[in-house]
């Protein structure tokens, strides 16, 4: 059996189905496999090398994929449609004009509700407030629940920045409890500093690793000792 999930499987599997498996991280993809992505559809796909492109900016187009490889080709895919002359000069600010133009509805029981929160979590671990700030609006917009949001935020706090930023957790759990007492609309301003002040805090997963390590079986620790620094 394979099966895969958006979510930390430390918190989210239960501990039978979880010891019986092995759990493999897949991360998101490093600007040079952007890089090369992009350079290969541009060179390949069948509709994108008739067009002449020229990428300017890549910051806008790499932030808002969220490193993620396929949201990366259809962002590219679509900023190149909205352009009708050749060449194509790609900018941030075009790539975010067309993506907030393209905004699809959001289905917060299917797909896209998962493949948000994913982007949303992977901009504040990979320390891009602006592009966070995207996914937290794409959320607000299509009506996610406020406290499922903050409540994410908090797990990040500890699995992500950890002692790299002991206020971050304290930050997310004012956040979480702003939000239950406030509600939509104003909450908003809460998620919008929270979101901030995570995106842009110093990071370290070294306690949430530590952890990992000390619950291997015992036969394990010899050969792969922890440390948590």
């Amino acid at each position: 059996m394979i099966g895969a999930t958006t979510e930390n499987p430390s918190f989210e599997v239960i501990r039978p189905l979880l010891s019986r498996s092995q759990v493999y991280i897949l991360e998101t993809l490093r600007e040079e496999d952007l890089d090369l992505l992009v350079e290969r559809a541009l060179q390949k796909d069948e509709f994108l090398k008739e067009r002449k492109v020229e990428i300017k900016e890549k910051t806008a187009l790499y932030g808002l994929s969220g490193g993620d490889a396929r949201k990366l080709l259809n962002l590219l895919e679509l900023v190149i449609n909205y352009s009708s002359g050749d060449p194509v000069i790609i900018t941030d600010e075009m790539v975010m004009r067309i993506a907030q133009q393209r905004i699809a509805a959001y289905d917060k029981g299917g797909e896209q509700h998962y493949d948000i929160i994913s982007a949303f979590i992977k901009s504040i671990r990979g320390s891009d407030p602006n592009a966070a700030l995207y996914w937290l609006a794409r959320m607000v917009d299509g009506g996610e629940d406020p406290k499922f949001i903050a409540r994410r935020m908090v797990v990040l706090a500890s699995e992500d920045i950890g002692n790299a930023n002991p206020n971050a957790l304290l930050i997310a759990l004012a956040c979480f409890q702003a939000v239950e007492m406030i509600g939509y609309p104003e909450c908003t301003i809460n998620l919008a500093h929270a979101v901030t002040y995570l995106a842009t805090s110093a990071k370290s997963n070294a306690s949430y690793m530590a952890l990992k390590n000390a619950q291997k079986p015992r036969r394990n620790m010899a050969t792969h000792p922890f440390h948590c620094t």
